[in-house]
């Protein structure tokens, strides 16, 4: 019969052979976070067997590698976290260019259907009607809705783009019309509204002809 108490003098000392003293590396592949007596011996002997090292400086450094591998783990942990954000901030980006485009094509139907109604033929005005409340309906099941512009209202930079200027007896600055209307994406701002704004009129300077009436 196999002696076992050889075979496993046999076992670790082949064990030991193949753990090299000096490579840290190989050691933090044999210890765990929360690393039990009996597993902190095994490192022990593997490390230190060879070499007269001092049994407090033995459990420092088995300590240090311990804390180590923990702050390897953590910081694995919180890399996956960025990683899950960042991947969900890239989904998102890419949701709200798709949503971007599709307010292209509302731009286009409400175009459409104003130079429709002047028409006669009724039944395509409302054919055209009917697709856009469709695409309408379902930007909104998504959390794309159009927020209210006033008109005369202030601007707000941070839902107003102004495309030109208006001369108008109104103060300046307020909004005149609405070129596009502005959209939110589940509560943010997802496309500013277009606006014209008012400026007052320009003062014509006199001509001679003018100034000699006057004076007249």
């Amino acid at each position: 019969m196999i002696d076992l108490a050889e075979d496993n003098s046999e076992k670790e000392n082949e064990r030991n052979e193949k753990i090299d003293s000096d490579d840290v590396s190989k050691v933090l592949d044999q210890v765990e976070p929360e690393v039990q007596a009996e597993e902190k011996e095994i490192v022990r002997k593997a490390v230190f067997e060879k070499k007269k090292v001092p049994e407090a400086e033995k459990d420092k450094q088995i300590d240090e590698l311990t804390e180590h591998l923990q702050r390897l783990q953590a910081e694995f942990e919180n890399y996956k976290k960025r990683s899950a954000k960042d991947l969900e901030h890239a989904e998102e980006r890419a949701t709200r260019e798709f949503f971007l485009r599709l307010l292209e094509f509302v731009d286009e139907f409400e175009m459409a259907m104003d130079e429709i109604e002047k028409s006669k033929d009724k039944s395509v005005a409302r054919g055209v009607e009917l697709l856009y409340n469709n695409l309408v309906t379902m930007l909104e099941k998504n959390g794309v809705v159009p927020f209210e512009t006033e008109i005369w209202g202030e601007i707000d930079p941070g839902k107003h783009d102004v495309m030109y200027a208006e001369e108008s007896e109104k103060p300046a600055g307020r909004i005149v019309r609405v070129l596009k209307k502005g959209y939110t994406y589940k509560g943010k701002i997802l496309r500013h509204a277009h606006v014209s704004v008012s400026k007052h009129p320009e003062k014509k300077e006199k001509t001679e002809h003018e100034h000699g009436k006057d004076k007249k």
